[in-house]
C-alpha cells in the first residue's frame, strides 16, 4: 500500500512531458525498443523516449548505398635470398626430425629386446613356500618370485622342499612357463608374482 501511494506521488509531481513519455514508450510494440524506451526516461531524459520503435532493419537496408567492391592488392614479390634460406632451414629441420624417428625405433627396438626374458634359464632357490593349497612359491636369487598354477596338479611334498636348490625356467606356448624342478625330475607349470 505505501508502494503504490509513494509512486502515485511520484508521478503526480512529474511534470506531464515525462507521463507523455512514459505512454510514447507503451506504445512501442517491440519489447527490446520498448524496454529502451523505458529506460531513458527513468534515467530523466524523456525527450529520446519521444523517438519512435526504431526503423524496420529491411527497409534500413535496402536503403543503404550499395559498398564500393573492395579491391585486392597484388603480394608483394617474395626476396629470393629470404626463400633459399627458409627452404634451407626447411631442410634442415627435416633431416633433424628424421634423425629423431630413427633414433626412437632404435630405442624401441633395444627396449623391447631387454624386456624379453630368454626362453630357457636357470636360477637358484633362495626361498620355499608353500600356498593354502598347497602351490609351491619359489623367491629365486634374481629377485622373481613364481607361484604354482592351481591348475596345475603335480604336488611335491612338503618333506622334499629341502631338496630344492636349482630350478630351470622354460618358455611354454602362449606365455605359460614350466619350471623344472631338477633334483626331483619334476616339472609344474608357474606365473611369475609381482612384487
Amino acid at each position: 500500500m505505501i508502494f503504490a501511494l509513494s509512486a502515485a506521488l511520484v508521478l503526480s509531481a512529474q511534470d506531464g512531458s515525462t507521463l507523455e513519455a512514459y505512454r510514447a514508450c507503451a506504445e512501442i510494440e517491440r519489447s527490446r525498443a520498448r524496454l529502451a524506451c523505458f529506460d531513458r526516461v527513468a534515467a530523466g531524459d524523456p525527450a529520446l523516449a519521444k523517438a519512435a520503435e526504431p526503423a524496420d532493419p529491411v527497409a534500413v537496408a535496402q536503403a543503404a548505398p550499395e559498398p564500393a567492391p573492395r579491391r585486392v592488392e597484388p603480394a608483394p614479390e617474395p626476396d629470393p635470398e629470404a626463400l633459399a634460406l627458409i627452404q634451407q632451414r626447411l631442410e634442415e629441420a627435416e633431416a633433424r626430425a628424421r634423425e629423431a624417428e630413427r633414433e626412437l625405433l632404435t630405442a624401441r627396438k633395444e627396449a623391447r629386446s631387454a624386456k624379453k626374458p630368454p626362453k630357457e634359464y636357470s636360477a637358484n632357490v633362495e626361498a620355499i613356500g608353500w600356498a593354502p593349497r598347497g602351490e609351491l612359491i619359489l623367491r629365486l636369487d634374481n629377485g622373481e618370485t613364481w607361484r604354482q598354477l592351481s591348475s596345475d596338479n603335480t604336488r611335491i611334498p612338503e618333506r622334499k622342499r629341502d631338496e630344492i636348490r636349482s630350478v630351470t625356467l622354460k618358455k611354454g606356448a602362449i606365455g605359460s612357463w614350466w619350471i623344472e624342478i631338477e633334483p626331483l625330475g619334476r616339472r609344474i607349470r608357474a606365473k611369475q608374482q609381482e612384487d
